[in-house]
């Protein structure tokens, strides 16, 4: 998850930097609440297709 207008997000598992403008939008949300249920949506849909 990161803000509209950031450029460059770290993972927080790997340290490595992300350059934004390269990262494909799947979802918007709101509040981290409605980002964190969509993730969870997400990650269910893509299991479901990957089985």
């Amino acid at each position: 998850m990161a803000k509209e207008n950031q450029k460059i997000k770290t993972c927080v598992f790997c340290g490595e930097k992300n350059k934004l403008f390269k990262v494909k939008v799947l979802a918007k949300a709101q509040n981290q609440f409605e980002a964190k249920k969509t993730i969870s949506k997400l990650k269910i849909l893509d299991a479901k297709s990957r089985s």
